[in-house]
């Protein structure tokens, strides 16, 4: 496991490097911690802490990210966030989840401090149409129990994965 604590200064390095690349934008006394866990050559895990941010991920940063083909699942599970993509927009607040693409133009921002739970991995391990990844891209409605369920295994995968074997 490593453990990340960073500035708003140096989040955009951190957020290209663990979550998916995108232009940051924070405040003077932004303080984000995040812990990650790898699970594999294309799936890490990670619990992350931070303040008030926005971010964008461009065009020309999904053209670039398309290679990797890189995706990422969050549910919040304190604070609140707003995520835009594929002219949707999702406002999440409680225990809710969304997966912006690497390889769409994206807008997420959170209004105060948020507590997530995410899962990046590589599109090939996602058997689903493209269409279907898109449609939950931004959710519309909530999942709540779906989310808490889902949040409560990825705790606890994430308090396992040291002992976890490849297999």
């Amino acid at each position: 496991m490593q453990v990340l604590e960073y500035s708003g200064d140096e989040l955009e390095d951190v957020a290209g490097e663990f979550f998916l690349p995108a232009i940051i934008r924070t405040g003077p006394a932004f303080r984000g911690r995040a812990a990650i866990q790898g699970l594999g050559e294309t799936l890490t895990l990670s619990r992350s802490h931070s303040g008030q941010m926005s971010a964008l991920g461009t065009d020309r940063m999904a053209a670039r990210a398309s290679a990797d083909n890189l995706m990422i699942f969050c549910i919040y599970i304190g604070g609140r966030c707003r995520v835009r993509q594929h002219d949707r927009c999702a406002e999440l607040a409680g225990v809710r989840g969304c997966s912006p693409r690497s390889v769409a133009r994206f807008e997420w921002a959170s209004s105060a401090e948020a507590r997530r739970k995410s899962l990046r991995f590589s599109r090939e391990l996602l058997p689903l149409r493209t269409a279907e990844i898109t449609e939950a891209c931004a959710p519309r409605r909530p999942v709540a129990p779906a989310m808490q369920v889902l949040a409560g295994y990825l705790g606890r995968l994430f308090e396992v994965a040291d002992e976890l074997t490849a297999g």
